[in-house]
């Protein structure tokens, strides 16, 4: 099933250069609060004694990343660097370990972390090692690499949409062009359902007005929190998306996606490949413009020249019974074209096509 290699190549060039020439930007980031208490107490057996395992656990955190890093501003709407009650609690539990150490108090510094937990809250508990949620704010290029390869290859199962009340299949693009960073095209689509909607309204069609407003705000809310200019999206409206791209075949009750391969109908199962496998697969045949969009995006201008993704992911069209070896070889032959994803805090922005 063939995709429009000519309208792709066309959108890829205009993604590429929209990426490119992004000018750079330049932010302070003034470090205070839990990263500047922990970078404070150069002994981790303190930290552990006053904050416990999770303390432990912050106190190497805040020293594996770039304190000059600009999502540090917005990781946990700014908790971790500005000063805040809960820093001045960690500050004070540390100290009083360290009091309580020095007087031999055991069981008391026993006790300290116990008290503690109750300050450190869900999100904070949760940057724990290897940080995969937060491999973009490493200092390391290494480290980074090296948490990147625990990525491993990944069948996505479109079956689930079916479960899904609110699904609406011809609702789904067939290209990524509202997706492209910096696109406005969201705005004449919200255009379009508002007079879309007015018109049911006018018809009190009550019920059909308000599912069209609702899906207008969830839509506004989608494109309008963008991320560096890129538009999130999820994996499977991606993998949606690839489907409409390359013809695939829809029927409903039960919602199926299906594959017309040599007079034969295939299950669609698009696969989810992270980016350093996907490199290696493709060997000399990965297109250079695509590495240098992802080595771009490791030092963005726009971001102090930082990372601003912790995972680069390919979402590969594909049917059940095909190789990973098949795949590679369709890619090379223009018969699919896989779409390259960013992932930040768990979220996925459409970054461009892989061609």
């Amino acid at each position: 099933m063939k995709f429009s290699i000519e309208s792709v190549k066309a959108l890829q060039s205009k993604v590429l250069a929209n990426i490119l020439t992004s000018p750079p930007v330049s932010s302070e980031v003034r470090i205070a609060g839990i990263i500047a208490c922990l970078l404070a107490e150069p002994d981790v057996e303190l930290v552990c004694w006053g904050l416990g395992g999770a303390g432990a656990d912050l106190y190497d955190f805040a020293r594996a990343i770039d304190c000059e890093h600009p999502c540090l501003q917005s990781l946990l709407n700014g908790a971790l660097i500005r000063p805040t009650l809960v820093s001045k609690r960690f500050a004070q539990y540390i100290s009083l370990a360290k009091f309580a150490k020095e007087q031999e108090w055991n069981e008391i510094l026993s006790d300290i972390h116990k008290m503690a937990v109750k300050h450190i809250d869900k999100n904070l508990r949760g940057i724990t090692k290897p940080f995969s949620q937060y491999v973009r704010l490493l200092s390391s290029p290494e480290n980074r690499e090296e948490i990147r390869k625990l990525k491993e290859v990944k069948l996505f199962d479109v079956g689930f949409l079916n479960k899904k009340a609110n699904f609406n299949w011809e609702g789904i693009s067939s290209d990524f062009a509202l997706y492209c960073r910096n696109s406005m095209g969201y705005q004449e689509e919200i255009e379009r359902a508002k007079k879309k909607a007015l018109r049911y309204k006018e018809l009190s069609c009550t019920a059909m007005y308000k599912e069209i407003i609702t899906s207008i705000n969830e839509f506004k809310n989608e494109f309008e929190n963008d991320y560096y200019g890129f538009h999130q999206v999820t994996v499977s409206k991606v993998a949606c998306i690839l489907a409409k791209m390359h013809n695939v075949n829809c029927s409903q009750s039960p919602f199926r996606l299906t594959w017309q391969e040599e007079g034969r109908t295939y299950a669609y199962s698009p696969r989810i490949y992270p980016f350093h496998k996907f490199k290696t697969y493709m060997n000399f045949f990965m297109p250079s413009s695509i590495v240098k969009i992802v080595e771009h995006l490791d030092a963005f201008p726009p971001a102090n020249r930082k990372p601003i993704f912790d995972h680069f992911l390919v979402v590969v069209p594909s049917i059940d019974t095909h190789t990973i070896e098949k795949n590679m070889e369709n890619i090379q032959t223009h018969e699919i074209c896989p779409a390259l994803l960013g992932e930040a805090d768990g979220k996925c922005y459409f970054i461009c096509h892989i061609i």
